[in-house]
């Protein structure tokens, strides 16, 4: 029981302070990397295979879903790289 509570504060607390920080910096304004999201693609898309074959859960393949569609995103978004 006391663990649950304590649990519990860790959680608002965590989520208090991640609205604070968000809150403080909503006016600051950051270009995207596009070309993180072809890094991102081909680590998800290389996990969700990996472990779709190792595993024997066609479940796991829902991964590879995920990278294709930031791989998807980073191509899409070619024209914003930075040279």
């Amino acid at each position: 029981m006391v663990q649950t509570i304590y649990l519990l504060v860790l959680g608002i607390t965590v989520i208090a302070v991640t609205a604070l920080i968000a809150y403080a910096k909503k006016d600051e304004q950051r270009e995207i990397n596009s070309q993180q999201f072809i890094a991102i693609g081909v680590v998800f898309l290389g996990a969700g295979v990996t472990l779709s074959t190792s595993t024997g859960n066609p479940g796991l393949i829902g991964i590879s879903g995920v990278g294709v569609a930031f791989l998807a995103i980073g191509l899409k978004n070619r024209d914003k790289w930075n040279n």
